[in-house]
């Protein structure tokens, strides 16, 4: 199992999944944005 915990701040959440389901979803991710790409597709600074 994969362990996403979340803990903004009026809260926690705690998010279970599957490895292979984890591993699926990146190797998809992957092949549609290429690592080192990502600042093409998204402009993570901006506000």
């Amino acid at each position: 199992m994969v362990r996403i915990p979340l803990t903004p701040p009026a809260g926690r959440a705690d998010l279970m999944f599957p490895w292979p389901v984890v591993t699926e979803f990146l190797q998809r991710t992957d092949a549609v944005v290429s690592p080192g790409t990502e600042h093409v597709h998204v402009d993570l600074d901006a506000n």
